[in-house]
């Protein structure tokens, strides 16, 4: 049934979402060759400047373009026949984002479950939307966080037509 119904909504997709969930895709391989590969200072230079934050005031544009990275790609991420994690998802709407020019945070949070074990946690905000990893994150207290803010806001912060 589920199969069925996901057949059916990818039906109904226009041309900029087929287009979105393909850069998402090649985003998401990235970031998880990246996060296996690549050590993570060298991944976080990427990521933007550490302990910083993103402002959270966006425009319409922004905040509709940042909207669609956060369905495709969680939507997309749960779909991969690997375990696309809140870090890779994280890292990838990152990048798309920053393609964008959008400003973003990624926050990287730590939270003890009821056993005693060190959980971490990531998420992505842009203005005052949370993309990705939004469930559960206010658990998680933050210990570091990556941001561009000196992203412009001008004519390049929309999603291509």
């Amino acid at each position: 049934m589920r199969l069925r119904r996901t057949f059916t909504v990818a039906w109904h997709l226009s041309w900029l979402e087929w287009r979105l969930l393909a850069e998402a895709g090649g985003c998401l391989v990235a970031a998880r060759l990246a996060v296996w590969f690549v050590p993570f200072r060298r991944l976080a230079i990427g990521l933007g400047d550490k302990m910083a934050e993103s402002p959270a005031e966006d425009t319409e544009a922004q905040r509709a373009s940042a909207a669609l990275i956060g369905w495709a790609v969680p939507a997309l991420g749960r779909r991969l026949p690997w375990m696309s994690q809140c870090l890779v998802q994280a890292v990838a709407a990152t990048w798309m984002l920053q393609r964008r020019r959008i400003p973003s945070t990624l926050y990287f949070g730590l939270a003890k479950d009821t056993g005693g074990e060190l959980q971490a946690h990531a998420w992505v905000r842009s203005g005052t939307q949370v993309l990705t990893g939004a469930k559960g994150r206010h658990a998680f207290t933050v210990v570091a966080t990556f941001a561009e803010p000196r992203l412009s806001t001008g004519p390049n912060c929309t999603m291509p037509q």
